[in-house]
């Protein structure tokens, strides 16, 4: 019996990871603005502090990755966990974003100004 986890497509589930991959991106350029470069704890991460080179390996390599998979997954249909580890890996960055971004918040070290 099939789950409706089971029923996705791999094009849906690499698509839903390349949206967190975004989100990763996003919340990457913003604690690298506000809060600076110490805040990231991957080590390569601190190689990308550059938006032009965060961008092209967020968005040129990893999509083109993820591209690979879906192609891979094509001609190679047990692949499919190939797909759903590399969509856990950002579904847990992203639970961890969140995570981090509201302790961030609450402990006030985010100093924004939303009126002006």
């Amino acid at each position: 019996m099939k789950t409706a986890l089971m029923k996705l497509k791999p094009k849906t589930i690499l698509i839903t990871t390349y949206l967190l991959n975004i989100f990763d991106a996003l919340v990457s350029v913003f604690l690298f603005k506000t809060i600076g470069i110490e805040i990231e704890l991957n080590p390569f991460g601190v190689l990308l502090y550059n938006e032009k080179m965060l961008c092209f390996y967020k968005f040129g390599i990893i999509g083109a990755a993820l591209i690979l998979i879906n192609q891979l997954v094509k001609k190679y249909p047990r692949l499919i966990w190939a797909c759903w580890i590399v969509f856990s890996v950002y579904f847990v960055l992203a639970i961890w974003h969140v995570f981090g971004m509201t302790s961030l918040y609450t402990a006030g070290a985010f100093n924004l100004d939303w009126k002006s």
